[in-house]
């Protein structure tokens, strides 16, 4: 007899984009778009029942920490233009 073929499919998906999500952080849209990803297949993963479970909360996290990646991204790039718009102007 063969074994029952493991089901981890959406894990792996999650795991995936979850690395993807980290990496592209500093392209906020795109990153945006993957992290999502990886949340929702991480949670039909979950849902689901799928083994091995570590796939999924793999990508729920890197997910998690994708997001607050994009946030940082995001406020140094305020930061950023607001200083640059600052340059020049008299400050009375």
């Amino acid at each position: 007899m063969k074994p029952a073929p493991s089901k981890k499919g959406f894990g792996v998906t999650s795991m995936i984009l979850g690395i993807s999500a980290v990496i592209f952080s500093w392209t906020a849209i795109f990153a945006f778009i993957l992290l999502v990803c990886a949340l929702v297949f991480g949670a039909i993963s979950l849902k689901k029942g799928e083994t091995p479970r570590g796939f999924a909360i793999t990508g729920i996290v890197l997910g998690s920490i994708a997001v607050l990646l994009v946030l940082v991204i995001i406020a140094i790039i305020a930061m950023v233009v607001g200083a640059v718009a600052t340059v020049g102007t008299v400050g009375y």
